[in-house]
């Protein structure tokens, strides 16, 4: 079979093995198909270059176009780009939705296309081919994730752009001196709005992931601090404001290079200071942060890439709830947690009226009882513990231990007829007090608040029972079940008050 094109003023026959061609000889066999592609080179003259209008989102202006420059030829008066002679140029034009940084290159790890030939790439301002001022220029730029073929022949170049103005960029094939390389050209340009300090973008709220790229990203500013202590140089910057007091979380989990992340607060980029910092997290070459954050406390973000490393990246900002105490429950030196519990209603200071006494240590000296502060999440650290009596005089003795949501008190040495004040400071080192009054009076089996004949009646009933949750208040001993030991301590404490 025989094709023969013909193209058009302004257009250019593409073969099937993209050499120009107006005809082609196809040998097919049976269920063979033929394609046949037309390319528009309308953009091969310097005055109708081929409009790049990106799409713009919070911080960043995107824009990718592939475009075939078979055919295209070299003007009157236009400039060698990048020193060589060139001769197939295309033509485009970019205005800068914003001053920042800008990435443009014919090849881009971003979004992996990449140009099948050895490029020239040159950016301009100016109306006239033969009057032009060069911004920036590129031959061969190395892009590891690019094939092989290619791998040092594609071109980027990266420049500070200013909002409003409109550069002029030339894609050329090299020329080793018979003509020049055509193909495929795939031209990416990439601007990230936040790439210096002043352009920081904005973020609220208590839970927030979103993506960025740092490909574009130009300079650091001047008096910019190293971030996690490595040299960098492709930082983006943000800015998030604390909604409440907290624990915050922030890491750059699902980012696909090696990054570097600090949080600072200051408002001047020469005179920050430092609230965490982290280079790799743990297992991974993402970066991880934590640290305790101020309601209404501006925090400035900075990511940036190891040895100046670029790619996609995703931010995660997590800050927890207040933490709060939920319940304080009385547990059984035995069994186990939940089902040993007895809720302690209105233990919570301030205490208004008179508070349950609890009937179970026997002596000073006895097996220990535990008061449990319950919060509305985990807790690390339990803070410090302190217990006195109504008239403030430290009182018998308290260990301590966060396990879950839950911090355990566990009391020994604590009188009998004595009411204990119960306080924890500092819990999880998030500035959290909380206290709890418990009154002991040993052997007040019915809540009476006098130990009497009810008392005594109530453990006989219970006696050689294995204790459970019902049998919480019987077990005096906590021996694990009711005996005659328990009946014997209520005998000896009838008529007893607390103080």
């Amino acid at each position: 079979m025989t094709l023969t094109a013909t193209a058009d003023p302004g257009s250019a026959f593409v073969s099937l093995n993209f050499q120009p061609s107006n005809t082609l000889q196809l040998t097919l066999n049976a269920n063979d198909n033929a394609f046949v592609t037309f390319n528009s080179i309308a953009n091969d003259n310097f005055a109708s270059p081929f409009p790049m209008v990106p799409s713009v989102s919070t911080g960043s202006s995107y824009i990718y176009k592939r475009l075939y420059n078979f055919g295209a030829t070299k003007e009157a008066g236009e400039p060698n780009h990048a020193s060589n002679v060139g001769g197939s140029s295309f033509w485009y034009s970019w205005t800068a939705p914003f001053t920042g940084a800008v990435n443009i290159g014919t090849g881009s790890s971003v979004n992996l296309h990449f140009s099948d030939f050895n490029t020239l790439l040159a950016v301009y301002t100016g109306n006239a081919v033969n009057a032009l001022t060069l911004m920036a220029v590129n031959d061969d730029f190395t892009m590891p994730s690019a094939p092989t073929n290619v791998r040092n022949l594609l071109s980027s170049v990266t420049f500070q752009a200013i909002v409003g103005t409109t550069y002029k960029i030339a894609v050329d094939g090299f020329n080793a001196g018979s003509a020049a390389e055509t193909g495929t050209i795939d031209l990416t340009i990439i601007q990230p709005g936040n790439d210096s300090f002043a352009a920081r973008l904005p973020l609220t709220g208590s839970n927030i992931t979103l993506t960025d790229n740092n490909t574009g990203a130009y300079v650091t500013d001047l008096g910019e601090p190293t971030h996690a202590g490595n040299a960098g140089g492709k930082s983006l910057w943000w800015s998030w404001t604390a909604p409440a007091n907290g624990t915050v979380n922030i890491n750059t989990t699902g980012s696909d290079f090696n990054t570097l992340l600090d949080v600072y607060t200051g408002t001047a980029v020469n005179a920050l200071t430092v609230v965490a910092s982290n280079d790799d997290a743990p297992a991974s070459v993402t970066s991880a942060v934590s640290f305790m954050a101020t309601a209404g406390t501006t925090y400035q973000i900075a990511v940036d890439g190891f040895n100046g490393a670029t790619g996609n990246i995703t931010l995660n900002i997590s800050q927890q709830p207040p933490l709060a105490v939920t319940a304080v429950v009385s547990r059984k030196t035995h069994g186990a947690a939940g089902t040993q519990d007895m809720p302690l209603p209105n233990r919570l200071l301030p205490v208004t009226g008179n508070i349950d006494v609890e009937p179970r240590v026997i002596n000073a000296g006895g097996p220990g009882h535990r008061i449990v502060f319950q919060f509305n999440r985990a807790v690390s650290t339990p803070g410090t513990v302190a217990v006195t009596n109504a008239t403030g005089m430290s009182i018998g003795a308290a260990t301590t231990v966060a396990l879950g949501n839950e911090v355990t008190v566990t009391l020994t040495n604590i009188p009998d007829r004595q009411r204990a004040r119960v306080t924890l400071a500092n819990i999880n080192g998030e500035g959290l007090n909380a206290s709890a009054s418990v009154g002991f009076l040993v052997g007040d089996i019915n809540n009476s608040r006098v130990v009497d004949l009810a008392d005594v009646s109530g453990v006989k009933a219970r006696s050689g029972q294995l204790t459970d949750a019902s049998n919480f208040k019987f077990d005096l001993n906590a021996s694990g079940a009711i005996n005659s030991t328990d009946i014997s301590t209520v005998k000896a404490r009838v008529n007893s008050t607390p103080l």
